[in-house]
């Protein structure tokens, strides 16, 4: 599906390298080991350098309505999971059931949503793109946390939203640890990055923290408190423009996956790679290799699954995709008192735990690979990004719209309760301490994932007398039972 150019190195433009003996008194005592160690070295860095070009300069053709929809659902065995859906409509009454068919075949379309968008941001600016991609990222979360505010369960959207920011923080960077530590015994990151997202988590905890002990003080009317978590919200979301603008733009270099990433612009960084350049097919025409062509078997790409959705089709399919994920939002939703009841588990622990899993499992997939084939900066943008994106976008959004959308003016603030307040900010806490030191083994990721399970487990035993809160979308509620499904 991708049209291959093959590059062809002119080694007539490149300066004169010398022969090859003066090359080999370079490096000391000339011995036939030496030699072998410098042809190889040699080699690899003329690969290296004209693989990039030629992964540059591949097209790649975008596709129509029908092949890119078959590519598409071909890409991922997840897919064949949204059959359950069809399941449905024969489990009526039965929550529980009706609650976990319906989870599981929402897994597949949060999975094609991501991709879909990243197919959206291909034909974009880096800068639109990234905004397509930590809006639609999240947008599984968001349109089942406006569901169920519409339903009145408050507690379980607070619980759900900390819930995802605690299983991307805990979990999956605890098991992306582990799967790092399993390959190399200390594996490197990017400190800065890191610290940049435990930064950010860190505000995000004093501005539920804030409410919280206000309100168990008593010191501020319930009036003022959502006034208060208003304003926050709007800061919030500031804060978070600020940071998509650090990140993209201005600061762009330190999320790069460079060892040697540094504020150089743009013009001095291509100077230095073109110089590198010269240096490494230099030294490859004094020692004879012979030009690149595209066929090296060491750094061809499996890109059978790599394809190009034409700007149409991509938009029809996020479109597409957005409704399906709102209908099957209503039916967990309407069932997740039912579910609770059913398998004698506490409301917040389905919030908690299950749907925050549920939402996030290729997430979970995707940094986990990534950790174990050793691009743990790429796993760490995965967990501490989502993480980032939910705690300073989705949170505040969600308190916005309870304030500004018709119907909604209801109990959604700051004000989360006490308990998850403060494991959050020990989550948080841990985290951060874990992610100074720039180095990663499988006991730090042990630590997290540990810390994970014993919060997942308090929620078991944590019984909360709450009741469905009385809002204008109740009306709502009576006609999902009634629904498509």
């Amino acid at each position: 599906m991708s049209e291959r150019t093959h590059l062809k190195v002119d080694t007539s433009q490149v300066p004169d390298a010398g022969s090859t003996e003066s090359l080999r008194n370079l490096g000391g005592q000339d011995t036939p080991s030496t030699r072998e160690k410098k042809r190889r070295w040699r080699k690899k860095l003329l690969y290296l350098v004209a693989a990039k070009q030629f992964l540059e300069q591949k097209k790649l053709q975008p596709l129509g309505w029908k092949a890119g929809s078959m590519a598409l659902v071909k890409s991922t065995w997840l897919n064949w999971l949204f059959l359950f859906v069809v399941i449905l409509p024969f489990v009526q009454g039965r929550e529980g059931a009706r609650f976990a068919f319906g989870s599981i075949a929402l897994l597949p379309l949060a999975t094609l949503l991501g991709d879909v968008t990243e197919k959206v941001a291909y034909h974009t600016t880096d800068t639109i793109g990234g905004l397509l991609n930590a809006t639609f990222g999240n947008a599984t979360e968001v349109i089942v946390s406006i569901f169920a505010m519409r339903l009145g369960l408050i507690d379980v959207v607070q619980s759900s939203l900390l819930g995802s920011v605690l299983s991307n923080m805990l979990l999956v960077l605890g098991t992306a640890f582990v799967a790092a530590g399993m390959k190399k015994k200390v594996a490197k990151f990017n400190r800065l990055a890191a610290s940049a997202n435990t930064s950010l988590l860190l505000v995000v905890v004093l501005a539920i923290a804030v409410p919280a002990v206000l309100s168990a003080s008593q010191e501020i009317e319930k009036p003022e408190l959502k006034a208060f978590s208003h304003g926050v919200a709007v800061i919030m979301l500031l804060l978070y423009g600020l940071y998509l603008f650090f990140q993209l733009s201005s600061h762009a270099y330190i999320f790069e996956d460079d060892e040697d990433a540094s504020p150089k612009s743009p013009s001095a960084r291509a100077r230095g790679e073109a110089g590198f350049q010269q240096v490494v097919l230099a030294a490859a025409h004094a020692n004879r290799l012979p030009p690149f062509d595209g066929s090296y078997p060491e750094l061809e790409e499996d890109d059978d699954d790599e394809f190009v959705l034409a700007p149409n089709v991509a938009i029809a399919w996020l479109a597409l995709l957005t409704l399906l994920i709102s209908l099957l939002s209503k039916v967990i939703c309407d069932a997740i008192e039912g579910a609770a009841l059913a398998w004698n588990l506490p409301r917040a622990f389905v919030g908690f735990v299950l749907l925050p899993i549920v939402g996030n499992a290729a997430e979970h997939a995707t940094a986990i690979g990534m950790a174990y084939r050793e691009k743990l900066d790429l796993a760490i943008a995965v967990a501490l990004g989502s993480s980032t994106q939910i705690a300073l976008f989705v949170i505040p959004l969600m308190v916005v719209v309870g304030w500004v959308l018709p119907g909604l003016d209801n109990d959604m603030t700051l004000d989360f309760p006490p308990f998850e307040t403060t494991v959050t900010m020990l989550s948080v806490i841990i985290v951060a301490f874990q992610v100074q030191v720039g180095e990663a083994t499988y006991l730090s990721g042990l630590v997290l994932v540990v810390a994970y399970v014993i919060i997942a487990l308090s929620f078991v035993y944590l019984h909360r007398k709450v009741e469905m809160i009385p809002v204008p979308g109740d009306p709502v509620r009576r006609a999902l039972r009634g629904s498509v499904f």
